[in-house]
């Protein structure tokens, strides 16, 4: 299960998550990670934390980084 919690203060923001990640392998047993960062800087107002496929996730993330870098 992940877990992502944020919120908006007067001063700003707080983003936490955990950092567990699974990956399914060859032979059907699971891959664990414990060392993910779930959550992204991506631009002075904009940060993003997933849940789910890693992989989709990062796909995810880098069309929104392309996107940023076309128009800021």
């Amino acid at each position: 299960m992940t877990m992502v919690v944020a919120y908006r203060f007067s001063e700003g923001a707080t983003i936490i998550a955990d950092s567990r990640v699974t990956w399914e392998a060859s032979n059907s047993s699971n891959i664990y990670s414990d060392r993910a960062q779930k959550i992204l800087y991506l631009s002075p107002k904009l940060a993003i934390a997933f849940a789910g496929s890693v992989s989709l996730a990062e796909i995810i993330i880098n069309k929104i980084r392309e996107s940023l870098e076309r128009k800021p």
